[in-house]
């Protein structure tokens, strides 16, 4: 629909715009290096785990090729060197602002902007990337904008004056592009239809790109040369950050102007003060000239004299960094306060500039890396501030910091199987509907599942999205003996070795919650929990005191057995549950312990005892449980029920 035009970076610092919004809400990415066919759902901050080479830096790479960022391409970058097939990348873009959605009224829907990428391979070896909207057409106008010439573009828009009233009269090919863009914008939408253009994208074919007002792509890899970034320049995030705080307020350009005109005159007049050496050699030239020439020939030698000849330039910032004492320029210094110099220009840049600048969509590789940890958290903490405003956060990372329960909803877990990367993500919402589903006592809102999850379960929590395999257990009793055990058995090894890792839950209903998480990520498991049966005799017992709690655990126990795949009992189980992923003890793990113990029950007590002094309510202290299962372990007591959990745990 629109005429193509040599292609731009789809981002630009040159420019901006008031007020201006505009995020990504969804990456599709097709045939791109290890990806074959993902849709990503972004939200404000988001987190790409899982381990090396699963495809998180694919999806930044991929964003890379739609900005622009990334124009030379390979056959390595189809996936499985298919390059039969293009590589696309469709960004649909949201929250667009007032200024955004008047920009692009001619693609914007319901809120919504949909921009496709597509890089090709052509006959000759050479690769194309073309850049295409969709954009609301009105069917019947389809055909004039797929025209291929103007004179046949000509010819249908007659005919469509004739089919429908109101469509102005034109005489060149804008202008009756223009008059049936008015003539669509009038019709209500549901005579529309949403078609890729036929074109590129109208922001590529102008001259300034019309992204560029709205957002700002900003990539940090792994490793970034940061002395890139210490010198003011109109692509540097320094160059932006002086240009929004400084340079706005600073007025040089008349003394500077007068600063080139003073210089110049002072280099004319001394061209003219010297004009008289040219003279001589002038006379010389010209009579060796006319001596060599049969025609009337002459030669003139005078001095060139140009604006360019006297250059003064804008003044440039630079950055010198300083370390206990020691001042130099940035490369000089160690990468963790290279890469905390470059965001902490970005945080700057956003402190500063929120009124002016486009939104910030910041793409970085590995941020806690070069950092000591507290420094990692901290840096964490001004990412997830950035977010906050009205910054836009994609990040790849291997730390337990830069995951955060608060943003459960941009937490993405990457896999790579057979040389294809999936992507698993979840949303709280399903997460809250699943778990009311199973339990009379529903969560009332997101915040209460984020609260509950957050106070059980933290820092914990953000093992899971890190591991293999996770051991959810309702007690940190349970962690106790599964550790002990493991140590003394000396299957602690494998178990670490197998990448698996235990969270305590502090409760069954925050165990099913778990549960929910990880099955929505598609994180093995193996929960553990206590089927609490003691209460069968004390409800036979007293009724009315016991049913309550005689309700729940029976609830709770048949929730945790359903939502791991097994049948409901509609009851307490008469020994100890052994399922594939699911271990129930029948009354709870103190009193599997003690059966265990035997007849070396009281010594193996007091041992537990002596390790914890006179804390209250010891059975459940981690030393406690430690101390007395080593007594019992150098007393020939193997325990059989925990080697039969820790077989299926490492199954």
């Amino acid at each position: 629909m629109v005429p193509s035009a040599p292609q731009r970076p789809l981002t630009s610092s040159s420019q901006c715009s008031r007020g201006a919004t505009l995020k990504i809400k969804t990456v599709k990415i097709v045939n791109f290096r290890s990806i074959v066919d993902e849709t990503i759902n972004l939200s404000k901050y988001n987190s790409f785990v899982g381990p090396n080479g699963a495809g998180k830096s694919t999806t930044l790479h991929a964003l890379n090729v739609f900005f622009g960022e990334i124009n030379s391409f390979s056959d390595e970058d189809f996936h499985a060197r298919n390059t039969e097939e293009p590589i696309k990348i469709t960004v649909t873009f949201c929250e667009l602002g007032e200024e955004a959605t008047e920009e692009f009224r001619h693609y914007a829907r319901a809120g919504q902007l949909i921009v496709h990428a597509e890089i090709s391979k052509a006959d000759d070896g050479s690769f194309k990337r073309i850049i295409r909207g969709e954009r609301l057409i009105f069917p019947p106008f389809r055909e004039y904008f797929e025209a291929a010439t103007a004179r046949d573009r000509g010819i249908i828009f007659k005919n469509l004056r004739e089919r429908f009233d109101g469509i102005d009269a034109a005489t060149n090919d804008g202008d009756r592009s223009a008059a049936l863009f008015k003539y669509e914008e009038e019709l209500p939408e549901k005579q529309k239809e949403l078609v890729p253009s036929g074109g590129e994208f109208f922001g590529i074919s102008k001259g300034v790109h019309k992204f560029q007002r709205h957002l700002c792509w900003v990539y940090i890899p792994a490793v970034k040369d940061a002395s890139s970034e210490s010198e003011e320049a109109k692509t540097s995030h320094l160059g932006k950050l002086i240009q929004h705080t400084i340079r706005s307020r600073m007025n040089y350009d008349a003394e500077l102007e007068r600063i080139r005109t003073e210089a110049l005159d002072a280099y004319s007049k001394l061209l003219s003060d010297q004009t008289s050496h040219l003279g001589d050699l002038q006379a010389r030239l010209s009579e060796r000239l006319q001596a060599a020439v049969m025609t009337e020939a002459d030669l003139q030698l005078t001095w060139k004299t140009d604006e360019k000849s006297v250059s003064v330039q804008d003044p440039i910032a630079q950055v010198l960094l300083s370390e206990r004492g020691h001042v130099d320029r940035v490369d000089k210094f160690g990468h963790g306060l290279q890469r905390s110099f470059l965001l902490v220009i970005l945080q700057e840049l956003m402190a500063v500039d929120n009124t002016v600048s486009p939104t910030l969509i910041l793409g970085c590789e590995e941020p806690e890396l070069y950092q000591h940890p507290p420094q990692a958290r901290h840096l964490a903490e001004i990412l997830m501030e950035l977010a906050a405003g009205d910054s836009q956060i994609l990040l790849t990372t291997h730390s337990l910091y830069f995951v955060d329960v608060k943003y459960f909803d941009g937490i993405k877990v990457f896999r790579n199987v057979f040389g294809k990367a999936t992507v698993s993500s979840s949303s709280f919402s399903e997460v809250i509907v699943n778990y009311n589903a199973a339990f009379k006592k529903p969560l009332q809102n997101e915040d209460q599942a984020r609260t509950k999850l957050a106070i059980q379960t933290q820092p914990k929590f953000n093992e899971i999205f890190f591991a293999e395999r996770v051991v959810v257990v309702e007690g940190v009793s349970d962690l106790a003996c599964i550790e002990a055990y493991m140590r003394l058995s000396g299957k602690k090894s494998e178990f670490q070795k197998s990448g698996a890792t235990i969270v305590v839950c502090e409760g069954k209903s925050s165990l099913a919650l778990m549960i929910l998480i990880m099955k929505s990520f598609k994180i093995p498991y193996h929960a553990i929990f206590d089927c609490d049966s003691e209460y069968d005799e004390k409800f036979a017992s007293n009724p009315d005191k016991f049913r309550e709690p005689y309700n729940e655990h029976i609830r709770d126990n048949d929730a945790i057995l359903e939502l791991s795949g097994h049948k409901k009992i509609d009851g307490f189980p008469a020994d100890h549950i052994f399922l594939s992923n699911v271990t129930g003890w029948r009354f709870n793990i103190e009193r599997t312990l003690e059966v265990e113990f035997g007849e070396d029950l009281e010594a193996c007590l007091q041992s537990g005892r002596d390790a914890v002094g006179n804390l209250r309510n010891s059975r459940k202290h981690p030393l406690f449980i430690a101390a007395s299962m080593s007594t019992a372990w150098k007393k020939g007591k193997t325990f059989p029920v925990l080697q039969k959990l820790v077989e299926r745990i490492l199954a």
